[in-house]
């Protein structure tokens, strides 16, 4: 793989590309508020459209590239991402290391995207309840992650690789950024490279967010239920705000 010392371009596979800082700069025109379309525990993530004419979204990593050390975690971060291949997977296109900064470019997902898929208009909302994601939960606080498996499987399947596919999964969706693992921990994991029982999960953040949309909701249920005793008492005694200037 090419790095900064080198001409910027596609690497020997044709399938990663180191960008320069102009480039990206002009592609999100300055990194305009308006261009910014995210954001995440690591950075803010701003869509971004190439010379070419190819849309691309743009994570500014938050995290300062202070040591050599830490480069060459980044590139071998990015090695295991350029060769994770799937259909489902939004493909990385490259990244930038300009001074302390970094930058990694993926194809920009116009059609929809995790946001949208968890939080966005019915008809674009996949079918996954709150009530579904609660007892996701549930079965990994009570020991029995196979109840998360899809019935319709019918028990043909390995059931300690669900297990341990279960758990990287509540790893990776864990509500603190910093304790969830890296790319190159996961692919680790998912090869039995890692024992499981190594790890301590933490609540998903959607666990936090149900709670504190329930709370919010009771306590406006509570606020519009004082609210109408209070007109009602007013309106059935004649008492009203005038009377208090008299």
């Amino acid at each position: 793989m090419r790095w900064q010392h080198e001409e910027p371009g596609e690497d020997d596979d044709g399938n990663f590309r180191i960008f320069t800082y102009r480039e990206l700069n002009s592609a999100t025109r300055g990194f305009h508020p308006s261009e910014k379309i995210g954001e995440g525990g690591f950075g803010s993530v701003y869509k971004g459209q190439l010379r070419d004419g190819s849309l691309v979204a743009v994570k500014v990593l938050s995290i300062e590239l202070d040591s050599v050390k830490g480069e060459r975690g980044f590139v071998a971060e990015l090695n295991t991402l350029a060769n994770v291949k799937h259909q489902n997977l939004v493909i990385l296109r490259g990244c930038c290391v300009e001074g302390a900064h970094r930058y990694i470019v993926y194809d920009y997902m116009e059609n929809n995207s995790l946001r949208h898929t968890f939080l966005g208009s019915e008809q674009k909302r996949m079918t996954f309840s709150w009530e579904a994601r609660r007892d996701s939960w549930a079965a990994y606080e009570e020991k029995d992650l196979l109840r998360m498996v899809d019935p319709m499987l019918k028990m043909n399947y390995h059931m300690e690789e669900a297990k341990r596919f279960l758990m990287v999964g509540l790893c990776c969706v864990q509500e603190t950024a910093r304790v969830r693992p890296r790319m190159s921990e996961v692919v680790d994991m998912l090869s039995k490279n890692i024992e499981m029982e190594e790890f301590q999960v933490s609540r998903p953040g959607f666990v936090n967010d149900m709670r504190n949309a329930r709370t919010r909701r009771q306590v406006n249920s509570s606020e519009e239920s004082s609210a109408s005793a209070a007109a009602s008492f007013a309106d059935s005694s004649g008492w009203s705000t005038s009377n208090l200037a008299r």
